[in-house]
């Protein structure tokens, strides 16, 4: 007895993405530039503008348009990943040549008939010699049905990186100069819930030991002149 074997849904989108900006870039000075290159579901590739760094920070405002293809289970009707890759880039030798920062990796299928839609991506490193450690890119993304089943599901976000990251301003750690430590927020043992009770302050007892024990005033000192007193009463 043979069972037909359910065939995958496909589907067609026409994609909007607008490369933004970068922000919290480690550099002082430099030029930087955006590839797009479309991993799955077809081959599209675009160069941003280049422009140079203000205030650790690169603004492009760089629009493309394309269409991508993917697929869904067929029986949970959810959409496939569906990967575009958005590499970061600076100018060397004058312009002749470049130097990949880092990457981010964009799941297409994440935004399928929401709507435009922002997020932010914290970079990739190509190695670990160049970690792009707080890079933020921040894209605008809307992703349109040309054809298929309208009826789908998108995958769940691995990265949880959307609106409610708009206000987020992460430190900036500046390549090839000196910066000084910032103190981290902690939670003071002092007032911590375990054993806070019992906790006893070693300020008053240095204080409490150092009114006891003041140099020409002791309790030897004390007690003798109570006996003496005492005796000449």
């Amino acid at each position: 007895m043979s069972f037909g074997i359910m065939k995958k849904k496909k589907f067609k989108f026409l994609v909007k993405l607008c490369i933004e900006e970068l922000s919290s870039v480690p550099y002082v000075s430099g030029v930087l530039f955006a590839k797009i290159r479309l991993l799955d579901g077809g081959s599209f590739t675009k160069l941003s503008s280049k422009e140079e760094i203000q205030d650790h920070c690169i603004k492009w405002q760089m629009k493309c348009q394309f269409q991508c293809k993917t697929t869904a289970n067929p029986s949970s009707a959810i959409l496939d990943d569906c990967m575009c890759r958005v590499s970061i880039r600076k100018e060397t030798k004058g312009g002749k040549s470049y130097q990949k920062l880092g990457y981010t990796d964009i799941n297409l299928s994440e935004f399928a008939g929401s709507g435009p839609t922002t997020r932010r991506y914290l970079l990739n490193g190509y190695d670990a010699q160049h970690r792009q450690d707080n890079s933020m890119l921040k894209i605008n993304l809307e992703m349109t049905l040309v054809s298929g089943d309208p009826c789908f599901k998108v995958p769940t976000s691995a990265q949880n990186q959307s609106d409610d990251m708009s206000d987020l301003h992460l430190p900036i750690t500046n390549k090839g100069e000196d910066t000084a430590s910032t103190p981290c927020s902690s939670i003071n043992s002092e007032s911590s819930g375990f054993n806070s009770l019992t906790r006893r302050d070693k300020h008053s007892d240095t204080v409490s030991e150092q009114q006891d024990f003041e140099p020409g005033h002791s309790r030897n000192s004390s007690e003798q002149s109570r006996c003496d007193t005492e005796n000449y009463g």
